[in-house]
């Protein structure tokens, strides 16, 4: 494989059966080789799409579309964008805030530039920050739809990267058997309102318990 020899074990002294598992494991490899070569070109063919969007629009004296532009655009050809509430909006623009500074040190410019690798860098990176399993699919269920939107508007090389079956979300099995996760800013934040609803006492009640570790 790629040059250099690698020895496999059949693991059995039977030599009709281990002709038989090293025909398997050949066949294998081989379809797997094939695999990861068609994957190779595609991402290839995609860069050099995307490359050339960017080298043609450079050339006609238009730029692609900044990634740290392109919540607002998104807010423009969103219709339903001024339906939903102020918690909400403000949700989303954190989600979209925190993928523009994460990217800020991947150096990608131009949103014509992010693609699945991107994508799938980004979601590990979200998972390994100790977010909670809903909030993870929140965050990619967010991207996935600005994505979609400003792809729909003005098609891009890598399309939607966030969609679900680059990216795979937590499914309901994986997330009851995580353990107990820490309330994130925004939570908390809900979980005050909610209770201010109630009483200030039991708002007041809420706030200590988050300042003093016994809700967290």
């Amino acid at each position: 494989m790629g040059d250099v020899d690698k020895w496999i074990s059949t693991k059995t002294s039977d030599y009709n059966t281990a002709l038989k598992k090293a025909k398997e494991i050949t066949e294998s490899c081989f379809k797997g080789q094939q695999l990861l070569r068609t994957e190779s070109l595609e991402c290839e063919r995609k860069k050099k799409i995307a490359d050339a969007v960017i080298g043609v629009l450079t050339d006609s004296g238009k730029d692609g579309l900044r990634v740290d532009e392109a919540f607002n655009r998104w807010v423009e050809l969103t219709p339903s964008y001024s339906d939903i509430g102020d918690r909400t909006k403000s949700f989303y623009g954190g989600v979209f805030g925190k993928f523009v500074q994460w990217n800020t040190e991947r150096k990608s410019e131009y949103l014509e530039q992010i693609d699945q690798g991107t994508a799938l860098m980004y979601s590990k990176h979200l998972w390994d920050s100790g977010i909670s399993a809903k909030t993870y699919n929140d965050h990619l269920k967010i991207l996935s739809r600005i994505f979609s939107t400003l792809d729909a508007a003005s098609p891009m090389p890598y399309r939607n990267p966030f969609n679900n079956r680059t990216i795979h979300r937590k499914k309901k099995s994986e997330m009851e058997s995580i353990g107990h996760q820490p309330l994130e800013p925004e939570m908390l934040n809900a979980v005050i309102a909610e209770a201010a609803r109630d009483s200030l006492d039991y708002r007041d009640l809420i706030i200590i318990g988050s300042q003093t570790a016994m809700i967290r």
